[in-house]
């Protein structure tokens, strides 16, 4: 059972890294990842970089740079990504910070409350993470796409685990009320089983 799921998870997550027709985005939300002192760390680059790069093909759009402090930070990770950004020479003007957050869920709402009504955004997270998030908007009832960043293959394995058991917390009561299903149409065959 578990190794089913498993795998529709899998093949769900790299589904969930195709956009073939994006659309025009108004904003490109990058989620924050965490830094070292006041610095962006080399996976939290890479998001952002991403982030940059769908920035540029969408004239007009503004990024949204999305992460509170943690607790051996010295800045919110959503400044430190902003500061990253406009030394790769993209506007202040075209960055908008969300300092709040401490978590994917509050990323989502925090950054929306940015946005104008009815804008079209893109996440942009590391693409192991993409499918969680994508899951988190649709629960929280918010319309977006997902793009994943470059992740070093040593670290993707683990953190992949990692969200594949974040996905199996999230929707636990989906996967009891299936085993609960699978368990009593199991103990009724067994009972028949006996009865004959």
């Amino acid at each position: 059972m578990q190794l089913l799921v498993s795998i529709l998870y899998t093949t769900s997550s790299f589904v969930n890294l195709v956009n073939l027709f994006p659309g025009k985005l108004d904003y490109v939300v990058v989620l924050g990842a965490g830094l070292i002192g006041d610095q962006v760390t080399p996976l939290l680059a890479s998001r952002i970089d991403k982030g940059i790069a769908l920035y540029r093909k969408h004239a007009g759009s503004k990024l949204i740079m999305s992460g509170g402090q943690g607790i051996n930070e010295w800045m919110a990770e959503g400044q430190a990504m902003a500061d990253y950004a406009m030394q790769e020479g993209v506007p202040a003007e075209d960055i908008l910070i969300e300092h709040q957050s401490t978590n994917t869920e509050e990323n989502l709402k925090f950054s929306c409350a940015l946005m104008k009504p009815g804008s079209r955004f893109a996440l942009v997270t590391n693409y192991y993470h993409v499918f969680r998030a994508l899951l988190l908007a649709r629960k929280m009832k918010i319309k977006c796409i997902g793009y994943g960043a470059r992740t070093k293959f040593y670290f993707s394995l683990n953190a992949f685990i990692r969200e594949f058991v974040g996905y199996v917390v999230m929707s636990r009561k989906g996967h009891l009320i299936f085993l609960g299903i699978v368990s009593a149409i199991y103990l009724l065959g067994m009972l028949i089983s006996l009865m004959y």
